[in-house]
């Protein structure tokens, strides 16, 4: 990521954990509701 740049990451229930950069997804949904779990408690 630049300078400017929104990295967003989401929780959707039928989909999963969700990453974009600006606004363009970052690979496939992670399913694993521990991981959004986890990216919340370091975050």
């Amino acid at each position: 990521a630049k300078k400017g740049d929104i990295i967003t990451v989401d929780w959707l229930p039928d989909t999963g954990t969700v990453m974009m950069l600006n606004g363009k997804p970052l690979g496939e949904p992670l399913k694993d509701v521990a991981f959004y779990n986890a990216m919340l408690k370091i975050w």
